[in-house]
C-alpha cells in the first residue's frame, strides 16, 4: 500500500473499533484481496470486514442471502453486525460475521478424498438452495463471466500491452468469448459461488466441513456448469503443480451423484467451461497486475488453460 492507503486503512481501523466499542479493542489483518479490509478481533470472536468498493445494496443482498442459507442449515458464517461507515463523503460498507474456528489448509495435496467429497456435496446442495433463493429474491451483480476477458481482448487489440505472446493471448481470449457466446442462458437461475476453492471452504481438526466462506465473487445465473468447473478445477489443480485427475474427477463424479439428475453434463462441456473459466481468472490477473505484463502474459491460470486446452480430459 502507499501511505495514502496505509493511511485511510489505518482511520477506517480506527472507526470500526470505535464502532464496535466494548466487543474489540485490537483487530488483526487478514489476507483479503484489494475490495476488502478484513480483521480477526483479538478474542478470535469476529471477522470484520470493510468494502472498499462494493455497493451497499450489493452487501445487504449478500446479507440476506447468507440469512436464507443458515436458515436452511448451510454451513456459512453468522452475521452479527452491518453498519456504514461514512469519511470523505464515502460510504464503506461494514459486515461483522462470528469467526468460525478451523483447521486451515495450504496445500491441494493436504486435502483428503472425504473433504473433497464434501466440498462437492456442499456445493451441490447451495445450487440447489440458491435455486430456490433465487424465485423469492434477487441478487444484483454487476460484474458478468466475460467482461475481464473482453477488456484484455480490447486492450491488446489498442495495443495497451504488448507482451511477446499477445497474439497467443489474444487467440485465447477470442475462443473464449466464441464459447461463451455459444451458451445458452436459459432454465433455472442459481446465486454461483464463483470462488469455490479451498481456501473458501473451511473444515474442522477432525475433517468435518464446518463452513462456506467468501460470498464477494457470487453471481447470479443459470450457468451453472461455470461453478462447478471452476470448483473441480480449484480442488485438483494446485498452483505450479501437476492436475490431480483423481480429485478432478471425485469432485465432479461426486457432484452430479448428489444432482440426482437435476443437472448432468459431460466431461466435454466441463473440460470447456474450465478453460474458459480459466482463462477469464487469468484475464482478471492480467488486468489488475499491469505491471508484470512488460515482457510475457504468465500465470498460473493461464498455464491451467493451456493444459486443458491441450489435454483430453
Amino acid at each position: 500500500m502507499d501511505n495514502c492507503q496505509d493511511n485511510l486503512e489505518n482511520i477506517l481501523k480506527d472507526l470500526v473499533i470505535k464502532k464496535l466499542g466494548k466487543d474489540v479493542d485490537y483487530l488483526t489483518r487478514m489476507n483479503s484481496s484489494r475490495d476488502n479490509l478484513v480483521y480477526l478481533d483479538k478474542k478470535q470472536k469476529y471477522i470484520i470486514k470493510v468494502s472498499l468498493g462494493k455497493p451497499l445494496e450489493d452487501i445487504r443482498e449478500e446479507i440476506r442471502l447468507l440469512a436464507y442459507l443458515s436458515d436452511n442449515k448451510f454451513p456459512c458464517p453468522k452475521v452479527v453486525y452491518q453498519f456504514e461507515i461514512l469519511f470523505e463523503e464515502r460510504v464503506f460498507p461494514v459486515v461483522v460475521t462470528e469467526y468460525i474456528k478451523h483447521k486451515p489448509i495450504v496445500r491441494v495435496m493436504d486435502i483428503s478424498s472425504s473433504q473433497i467429497k464434501l466440498a462437492a456435496e456442499t456445493l451441490c446442495r447451495l445450487h440447489s438452495l440458491t435455486r430456490s433463493y433465487c424465485k423469492i429474491y434477487s441478487y444484483s451483480q454487476v460484474r458478468t463471466f466475460d467482461e475481464d476477458i473482453v477488456a484484455l481482448k480490447t486492450g491488446i487489440e489498442e495495443k495497451k500491452y504488448t507482451a511477446a505472446n499477445s497474439h497467443d493471448i489474444h487467440k485465447s481470449l477470442s475462443w473464449a468469448l466464441e464459447f461463451f457466446d455459444s451458451q445458452n442462458a436459459t432454465g433455472a437461475e442459481y446465486v454461483l459461488h464463483n470462488d469455490y476453492r479451498f481456501g473458501n471452504v473451511l473444515f474442522t481438526e477432525d475433517g468435518q466441513l464446518a463452513s462456506v466462506i467468501d460470498f464477494d465473487w457470487a453471481i447470479r445465473s443459470s450457468f451453472i456448469v461455470k461453478d462447478i468447473a471452476h470448483s473441480a478445477l480449484e480442488w485438483s489443480f494446485e498452483d505450479g503443480q501437476s492436475l490431480s485427475l483423481l480429485n478432478y474427477k471425485l469432485f465432479i463424479d461426486t457432484y452430479m451423484k448428489n444432482a440426482l439428475g437435476s443437472f448432468t453434463a459431460s466431461y466435454k462441456t466441463i473440460r470447456e467451461w474450465v478453460m474458459f473459466s480459466a482463462i477469464a481468472d487469468a484475464a482478471h490477473y492480467f488486468l489488475y497486475n499491469p505491471d508484470r505484463l512488460d515482457k510475457k502474459f504468465e500465470s498460473y491460470m493461464y498455464d491451467k488453460y493451456e493444459y486443458f486446452r491441450d489435454h483430453e480430459i
